[in-house]
């Protein structure tokens, strides 16, 4: 008798240290993507290149001799993934799927490329295709797309040798339906802002970056301007003036009159 009680506890013990585990790995995940609500703007969809779930996968296109990975380069199609589910339901994402190269296989991804075109081993390939697989994919489902998986003739928008570049946000927008704008000046991003939009920038050297790096303007509440950093992180080195506030990892915000300090050009506004 002693001895089976003494089973069923470690049994017991056994299954709660597993699920312990299995609770702490699903915690250490959202906390990265998850839904942040901003004071004074709302709740709002963030995406983390950075990510556990996919920060590994290397995000190129095929026959790229490079591998470089999703929390290396993946800010493009992040913060376009951050911008898109802002404006459209769940339900609508997978409407991508038709614009696949291949619109039966879709947009898989596994550890070894955001396209699986790359696939060895004994792990297993996601073919995402509910609303639910693409809105807890989609910064990979947009990576793969800019890799050359599309129809429109098979066009990179990220190459073996450079970033992600902007036409895919054109792309993506003629997809789904959405309006896209780009706008040069500040004053026309707030305006878009007011109006609905989704607003991405881009930043050159600075405090966020040694070379350019994407990010997405939430919008403007008394008085600051709040980001959405597709790269989560705490601190950020670079803000040697300290103009940078980090609210949460992944937002971070600035005062308004301190906005056009940190070297962004170029908007980038997407609606309906």
């Amino acid at each position: 008798m002693r001895f089976q009680v003494f089973v069923r506890v470690a049994i017991a013990a056994a299954l709660f240290v597993s699920f312990a585990g299995w609770a702490l790995a699903q915690e250490a995940v959202s906390a990265y993507s998850r839904t942040i609500r901003v004071e004074g703007i709302g709740d709002l969809p963030y995406y983390a290149q950075n990510d556990p779930q996919w920060a590994d996968i290397p995000y190129e296109p095929r026959g790229s001799e490079s591998r470089r990975s999703m929390e290396d380069g993946g800010c493009g199609p992040t913060a376009l993934a951050m911008a898109v589910a802002r404006q459209l339901p769940e339900e609508r994402l997978p409407e991508l799927l038709s614009h696949a190269a291949n619109p039966e296989r879709g947009f898989p991804y596994c550890a070894c490329s955001v396209g699986a075109y790359r696939h060895r081993g004994d792990h297993e390939v996601a073919f995402p295709t509910e609303p639910a697989d693409f809105a807890g994919a989609l910064p990979v489902i947009f990576a793969s797309y800019a890799t050359g998986n599309n129809d429109h003739w098979a066009k990179m928008r990220r190459a073996g040798v450079s970033g992600t570049s902007l036409p895919l946000m054109d792309m993506i927008c003629e997809a789904y339906g959405l309006r896209y704008e780009p706008y040069q000046d500040w004053e026309d991003a707030l305006g878009a802002l007011e109006d609905g939009f989704s607003v991405i920038t881009t930043v050159t050297e600075g405090i966020f970056t040694e070379t350019s790096h994407y990010l997405c303007i939430a919008g403007v509440a008394d008085g600051f301007v709040y980001l959405l950093d597709p790269l989560m992180r705490s601190e950020y080195p670079r803000d040697r003036q300290g103009r940078l506030e980090v609210v949460e990892p992944g937002l971070v915000r600035t005062k308004l009159e301190e906005a056009e300090k940190l070297r962004l050009y170029g908007f980038y506004a997407i609606g309906k």
